[in-house]
């Protein structure tokens, strides 16, 4: 899987008509891999299809790559309603992993670990996914008649499923800390190997308690000890959105930049999301969000992105709006091939991908953030959140500001995970990106459950669930991508403001 990029497709749009503006969905039954050792234009990439071994597709999975790079799994998914059915498929709560041929590649079911929790975990879409490692995260999620036909409305999933592919172990961690209800969908997740004892996990966007996640602050997860923490941050950070796309690099500065694109205004107002066709760069440790490229003419929503070639984030995929457009009625896709190329370190988008091109380093306006303003926010009060950031390294971030009692550096990333697109896509570092086409859009109603006991627990049958009607305006859908006590009556507000934490003291770790 080294240098290619492999996409599993599930949904896709044709335009259709004399003037070409009626609108069809189909079911796509391929796999297709794209070549990274040649350069290639937005016109002429070469993709190449997979046929699968059977007759239906899943959308809206989690994506991780296996430890070792060689291959990918897809954990949980929805059935696409694009899907022409004679019997419904199994929606048994499967694990698939792709593992490369000389002939292309194939899907095989993974038989888990008989002595792990996977069995009794509640199979998901839509959740907010991220790998990096050796472990795979899916925060929250919903469950449907497209993945449990028992069911007849689209409820909310609480928890984190974590797995560990070297151990073949799984967990469902309370996600409490995260949302009072443990819910999340629709957003976007990202792990950082550069901080925390052995990485961190970013939460970005989607809704969380059946209301938009904010990104004035946000919330990261800490896996060895499973604390959650929530972080304000400064700078220009995107309006809430939903299904972004997200990804990450090392910083040639001692730094690690997120890169964030695209979305839906979780307003429903397509003008407002014309602006999130922009790229935002949030770079750690400063926790500082700059916003990049702003004069776009299109939103994107419900694609992917990864890294690729050092420097080129890869945008697949999604659904396009202008100011003209509908929620029921996107345009037809600018990009030849529903593939754009975005430089991370000039800030600005590509004709093609170059194979040949420099290596990554932490833009200018980045550099300048810190060079004014130093490495730790001055809001970064939590000892714990504080510890997380200060490193030892060779290569201290530059500062203007008299010197401080840290400085940071950090490994290259050994995953990198990407966004959601009507399913999702995920690349490792090694090479490898799924993407899922797009779903039908849909309004439900939310429902959230009880708290989680906390470590090495399953999903709480659906009867155990406590049912909360949606906020009033409601989400287009609810798709897709991190433990704590619940708050006293007196803490609660309608969005949390202080979160309780596991003692730290347990140092239960996750082997």
């Amino acid at each position: 899987m080294v240098g290619t990029v492999v996409k599993d497709s599930g949904r896709g749009n044709s335009w259709q008509g004399p003037d070409g503006t009626d609108l069809e969905n189909y079911a796509d039954y391929n796999t297709y891999t794209l070549p990274l050792e040649k350069s290639w234009t937005l016109a002429d990439a070469p993709l190449q299809p997979i046929g699968k071994h059977h007759d239906f597709s899943y959308i809206n999975a989690a994506l991780w790559p296996s430890a070792d790079g060689s291959s990918f799994y897809s954990y949980g998914g929805a059935v696409s309603w694009a899907t022409q059915l004679y019997s419904w498929p199994s929606l048994e709560n499967w694990y698939w992993q792709f593992t490369p041929n000389t002939t292309g590649g194939n899907w095989d079911v993974v038989p888990p670990n008989v002595q792990s929790n996977f069995s009794i975990l509640s199979r998901s879409a839509n959740a907010l996914y991220a790998s990096g490692n050796g472990l795979g995260f899916a925060l929250g999620g919903t469950e449907s008649t497209q993945t449990n036909y028992g069911l007849y409305e689209t409820m909310d999933i609480q928890g984190l499923v974590m797995y560990n592919d070297t151990s073949q172990q799984w967990w469902n961690i309370s996600s409490t800390g995260y949302s009072y209800s443990g819910t999340a969908h629709d957003g976007a997740a990202h792990f950082v190997p550069s901080f925390g004892p052995e990485g961190l996990l970013f939460v970005f966007g989607g809704y969380a308690n059946g209301r938009p996640a904010p990104f004035d602050y946000v919330y990261l997860f800490e896996p060895v000890s499973q604390q959650w923490r929530k972080q304000e941050v400064s700078g220009t950070p995107p309006a809430p959105v939903t299904n972004p796309c997200v990804v990450g690099v090392e910083g040639d500065n001692g730094t690690y930049e997120i890169f964030l694109h695209g979305g839906l205004d979780t307003e429903l107002d397509l003008d407002g999301s014309i602006a999130l066709g922009a790229v935002w760069s949030f770079t750690l440790p400063a926790f500082n969000w700059q916003m990049h490229s702003s004069e776009s003419k299109f939103a994107r929503t419900r694609h992917s992105c990864n890294v690729a070639g050092n420097r080129q984030m890869v945008v697949v995929g999604g659904q396009v709006s202008t100011a003209d457009s509908t929620l029921d009625n996107f345009v037809r896709d600018p990009w030849p091939q529903g593939v754009g190329i975005y430089d991370l370190s000039a800030l600005s988008w590509s004709d093609g991908f170059d194979a040949n091109a420099a290596a990554y380093v932490t833009p200018d306006a980045v550099k300048a953030y810190y060079m004014a303003n130093g490495s730790i926010p001055d809001s970064m009060t939590d000892p714990d959140v504080k510890q997380w950031f200060l490193r030892n390294t060779d290569h201290p971030i530059s500062s203007s500001r008299p010197s401080q009692d840290h400085s940071s550096g950090g490994t290259s990333a050994g995953a990198i995970a990407g966004g959601v697109i009507g399913g999702v896509v995920i690349m490792a570092i090694a090479g490898a990106i799924i993407w899922y086409l797009l779903r039908r859009r849909r309004r439900s109603k939310q429902h959230v459950g009880n708290d989680r006991s906390e470590y090495h627990k399953a999903e709480l049958d659906t009867e155990q669930r406590a049912r909360l009607e949606l906020d009033g305006r409601g989400a287009a859908e609810l798709p897709g991508g991190k433990g704590h006590h619940e708050l006293l009556a007196e803490e609660r507000t309608t969005d949390p403001v202080q979160v309780h934490e596991m003692d730290v003291n347990d140092g239960r770790r996750y082997t």
